[in-house]
């Protein structure tokens, strides 16, 4: 490599299976998008993983496509077209590994299957990585065409209203769809006196087992909940949200005295008011044709951009199926089952051979790249060396000084808590309602932690990521983008967070 690779982003519960396809993905740039291979790499310490980047592959590619969707908008539709094609026909093929019964295929059956798989989330990880392609430092050039639009014909605070109007999407992800059905289950589950009794004075893991006897129909709904709706937290690896999970939602909405039929009209009123505000700004501000398809535009990626990762999801959670059937066959664990890389289980399935020892140390450390023609896979010393050589380490700083961070404004509104540090699922036993939540960055599985609090902090994300998408939808002030909250804060730090100016204060 010329290039020294720089670590770009951060990310947590992602396994080697899934590092290996994310890699795979950049050599179908070439042929499905004109764009050149992009040169990127995955470092892993047990789950933990750092986007490798070559800056200079990176600019030029996010130049080329900035340069198509400007002259033509109609580009980006396509790309958004393409990943809402791709994901449902990737989960139509996955949603087999659930449906059959793996045990009964041939090894020459589940090879077949795999390799179906991880070309179809390839090519969706494809498409899908030219979203974020086009922001640097977590900021899009849509957003900023947006930002100084509105700066150039409306007052500054009317300018930050049409912001808000024009980056909310008017359409559901598949999050807000969970929220809604969970809405509507809800009365029937406060005005179930039983059920309200258990879940007012038992903790969320003692409820599913004591709706059984005291609440059947009420445990059955719940039930059906968690099976249609578990999969939208589900990331990588899991594991999926289920019943106990949809209980502490419901204690959620009673801890905040959230009524749930006011809740689902408020919803309805909003989203009517955001239409009719966004229509009154394209009057007031008269943009050409061109113009006004990239304020329309800005919506649609912002409402894109995750789903297209939510399609992926869920089809990680179908292959569930798969990586426990190879783990029974092969008698390794699930994590060291996600650990082999794709020549690995190919083997494995094939000619009955794998090395647990091998899949444990690329668990503990490994690194996915790319050369001209195939994704490499080192791990242990290899990959140590291959670091120190072509990935440029980042600078240690002084943070015991630091009482004030910056960042973005990802929903407004002030807060004052305690620091909690969540990055992982296991993380979020910590978290107390009114906390304030800092993260490197957010992910759908520690959902259940960001719905207790009062604000969240990130390093990391800007207009579309998964920090900014939550807050605006559950109105909790939230600063993105601050890229060093998680090495400045500690667990139990005292501090003021004002998301109006984008600023976090240490108080105590």
């Amino acid at each position: 490599m010329e290039n020294k690779l720089l670590p770009a982003a951060h990310d947590f519960h992602s396994p080697l299976m899934r590092n290996e396809i994310w890699i795979q993905s950049g050599f179908l740039w070439p042929e499905l998008f004109d764009l050149p291979n992009p040169g990127y790499a995955i470092e892993s310490h047990e789950d933990t993983i750092a986007y490798l980047l070559d800056m200079d592959l990176w600019n030029k590619d996010r130049a080329i496509l900035q340069k198509r969707i400007e002259q033509n908008p109609e580009e980006l539709d396509r790309l958004i077209e393409c990943s809402e094609q791709w994901g449902q026909e990737m989960n139509r093929f996955t949603s087999q590994a659930r449906s059959a019964n793996l045990s009964s295929w041939s090894g020459t059956d589940l090879w077949n299957f795999y390799e179906r798989f991880a070309n179809l989330q390839a090519r969706q990880y494809a498409v899908g990585i030219l979203l974020p392609l086009l922001e640097v430092g977590g900021v899009s050039f849509l957003e900023s065409f947006l930002k100084t639009f509105l700066a150039s014909r409306l007052s500054p605070e009317e300018a930050a209203r049409a912001f808000a109007v024009f980056t909310t999407p008017l359409k559901n992800s598949f999050a807000l769809d969970q929220e809604d059905a969970l809405l509507e289950l809800a009365p029937r589950c406060f005005s179930n006196k039983a059920c309200r009794d258990v879940l007012e004075n038992h903790l969320p893991n003692e409820i599913p087992s004591l709706l059984q006897q005291s609440a059947p129909e009420i445990s059955e709904a719940l039930r059906g909940h968690a099976e249609k709706f578990g999969w939208v937290y589900y990331v990588y690896a899991g594991p999926a949200f289920g019943e106990m999970q949809f209980v502490e939602f419901l204690q959620d909405l009673l801890h905040k005295r959230i009524q749930p039929e006011g809740e689902t009209q408020r919803k309805k009123e909003e989203r009517c008011r955001l239409a009719e505000e966004r229509k009154k700004y394209l009057e007031q501000l008269r943009p050409d044709e061109s113009t006004k398809r990239l304020l329309l535009l800005v919506n649609e990626y912002v409402w894109a951009k995750p789903r297209r990762k939510d399609y992926q999801s869920h089809s990680y959670f179908h292959m569930e199926s798969f990586f426990r059937e190879f783990s029974r066959r092969f008698d390794v664990s699930l994590k060291h089952a996600r650990s082999a890389t794709q020549k690995q289980i190919r083997e494995a399935l094939l000619e009955g051979k794998i090395d647990p020892s091998v899949l444990d140390r690329q668990y503990k450390h490994h690194l996915v790249s790319m050369d001209e023609r195939e994704t490499i896979v080192i791990s242990g010393n290899e990959a140590k060396q291959f670091s120190t050589l072509h990935v440029l380490q980042s600078a240690s700083e002084e943070m015991a000084s630091v009482s004030e961070l910056s960042g973005s404004t990802a929903f407004p509104g002030t807060a004052t808590g305690s620091v909690r540090l969540i990055n992982r699922p296991e993380d979020m036993q910590k978290m107390q309602p009114g906390d304030i939540l800092v993260s490197v960055a957010t992910t759908p599985s520690i959902v259940t932690a960001m719905k207790k609090a009062a604000a969240i902090v990130t390093d990391e994300g800007g207009l579309t990521c998964h920090a900014s998408i939550v807050s605006r939808e559950l109105h909790i002030p939230c600063v993105v983008g601050t890229k060093i909250a998680t090495k400045v804060l500690h667990d139990g730090d005292l501090v003021e967070v004002n998301a109006d100016k984008g600023v976090v204060k240490k108080i105590g």
